[in-house]
């Protein structure tokens, strides 16, 4: 669901719901012909930057959908500027974080494809959403970035059964006025799994970091929400 708003440029926030939001794809076969699938779901998302590939990068796997050979629809590219990893201002369990070196956010559609007398899939159904995170970061307080997430506080001596809760906010911004441009990925209640160091460098050359896995929690009826701000004056589903 698309809250739409703004006078350009517009923002978009994007929420799950139990919609099923349908969509053609196209792809290009060398040039030679065209193959569309209509009435398509986008199955997973994917949303990554890190420091060795600093553009944030958005992937999709969709499923589904009625093929056929067509006329291709114009193609049109997108000419802004893409958002970098030094755009980009992190909020981790709450707290503002400048030691992140990497992050995935995965977002996963569960959904029941249904055949009824075809060779293609006539209905897909959404059952649910599922959001996981993988964050890694310079370790820089071990109290927090591991003791709490295995022993449930930052002073904490005991293992706990309970995930350690946390969030995540990944804020994308650059430009000002009609010019200004946004990404923001949230994931507002998380648990943590376990987290894992660096393997021991025996060079001495590496810094110490410690990546983090992590699994969105439905809270208040929301698991994910992504804000952005471009010229699109429409709302997208």
């Amino acid at each position: 669901m698309d809250g739409f708003s703004g006078a350009g440029p517009y923002t978009h926030v994007l929420t799950d719901d139990m919609l099923t939001d349908y969509l053609s794809v196209e792809q290009n076969l060398a040039d030679d012909m065209v193959e569309r699938f209509v009435d398509a779901v986008i199955a997973e998302v994917t949303l990554s930057c890190s420091v060795d590939s600093p553009k944030l990068h958005a992937k999709a796997t969709w499923i589904g959908g009625k093929p056929s050979i067509v006329s291709a629809t114009a193609e049109s590219y997108d000419a802004e500027t893409p958002f970098l990893l030094t755009d980009c201002a992190f909020t981790v369990d709450g707290s503002v974080v400048t030691n992140p070196r990497s992050f995935e956010v995965v977002v996963t559609v569960a959904v029941d494809a249904v055949q009824i007398a075809d060779v293609v899939t006539d209905y897909i159904i959404k059952l649910g959403l599922q959001a996981k995170l993988t964050i890694t970061q310079f370790a820089l307080d071990i109290a927090t970035e591991y003791r709490a997430t295995n022993y449930g506080t930052s002073g904490g001596t005991t293992y706990t059964k309970v995930p350690k809760q946390g969030a995540f906010i990944a804020d994308f911004n650059y430009g000002a006025g009609a010019a200004a441009r946004e990404a923001k990925i949230e994931i507002p209640v998380l648990d943590y799994d376990t987290p894992q160091y660096t393997q021991p460098d025996p060079t001495g050359g590496e810094s110490v970091k410690v990546t983090r896995t992590a699994e969105g929690r439905r809270s208040g009826g929301l698991m994910f929400r992504f804000t952005g701000k471009t010229n699109d004056n429409a709302a997208y589903v």
